[in-house]
């Protein structure tokens, strides 16, 4: 799953994870927690500054769910190491996005998953 409100960025996961993966793209927090179920999925890429419900909240939720859950923060956003908001994620990725960094993240986000379950 991604949660992200940039329609670039939305276009480059479509573009670029299909190949190997199942995607699915929301567009706000709330829409991200409707949609999500323990257990279908993986990984969720979660930008932290989306609407209705910031990543971190969505990030926290879907763990509480689904402890085996990888999420990782996708930002343009540079954020201090102390910083609160990214201590809910396992893996950060930074924007822009890159297609090399984006299948470098899931590729450690799919084996850190496959380890949990």
């Amino acid at each position: 799953m991604s949660v992200a409100d940039d329609e670039m960025t939305c276009k480059l996961l479509q573009r670029i994870l299909p190949e190997k993966h199942t995607v699915e793209v929301v567009h706000d927090g709330a829409t991200a927690l409707q949609a999500f179920t323990p257990g279908r999925f993986d990984v969720a890429l979660i930008d932290l500054g989306i609407p209705t419900v910031p990543g971190d909240k969505v990030a926290a939720d879907m763990r509480g769910q689904d402890p085996a859950l990888v999420t990782a923060l996708s930002t343009g956003w540079i954020l201090a190491k102390s910083d609160p908001r990214s201590k809910g994620f396992d893996l950060h990725l930074q924007k822009p996005i890159l297609g090399p960094d984006l299948e470098e993240v899931v590729a450690k986000a799919k084996a850190l998953h496959d380890s949990r379950v």
